[in-house]
């Protein structure tokens, strides 16, 4: 634990930028954080020790989720691609290949979640877009109408229900299957 308590030291191995975004693998042993400094790094949550730092992005990265099986991690952010990582079991150094870079919307992408049963993956972007996706292929399957403000804010619940959270206060919430929308707060 050590590691994780270290402050001002130069040979630190943490991120050189604001950490947006932090998600644990379904197993508890590997955290992911997302930060400014165009990174994901993984890190044992034992020990603190950084155990890969993925650095394919050319900008800043908002959102990191992953998969509801742990095996892969996806990745978005200021250059509006969607990034997906093979994250073997140890999760270290030259074990984590990158298996897409989807350019996914037209504005920096705000948040990722899944579905409710891990099924799909669901991106919001700052072009006040969601988006519905086949998480292994990274194929669109659908688009929600038209957010009239960001919605930086998603969860999924309620059986096939997506909750989007927006900007100006208000909530969407939508069918998982078909898109469309069942009522507003």
């Amino acid at each position: 634990m050590e590691r994780w308590h270290r402050k001002g030291n130069q040979d630190s191995l943490g991120h050189n930028g604001c950490v947006y975004h932090l998600a644990f693998r379904p197993d508890g042993k590997i955290l992911a954080s997302a930060s400014a400094d165009r990174t994901v790094k993984l890190w044992d949550v034992t020990s603190g020790e950084r155990r890969d730092t993925l650095a394919q992005s050319l900008k800043e990265l908002f959102a990191v989720v992953f998969s509801p099986d742990g095996n892969y991690l996806y990745a978005g952010g200021a250059d509006n691609r969607i990034r997906v990582w093979e994250v073997s079991e140890t999760a270290t150094e030259t074990t984590n290949p990158i298996l897409h870079s989807k350019f996914a919307h037209e504005g920096a992408i705000l948040n990722l979640i899944f579905s409710s049963d891990g099924k799909t993956l669901i991106s919001a972007a700052d072009d006040r877009t969601v988006k519905l996706w086949d998480p292994l292929q990274m194929k669109e399957q659908g688009v929600l109408e038209k957010q009239p403000d960001w919605p930086p804010a998603l969860a999924c619940g309620g059986g096939s229900r997506i909750f989007v959270g927006r900007l100006d206060g208000s909530i969407g919430i939508y069918n998982a299957a078909t898109g469309k929308r069942i009522a507003s707060l």
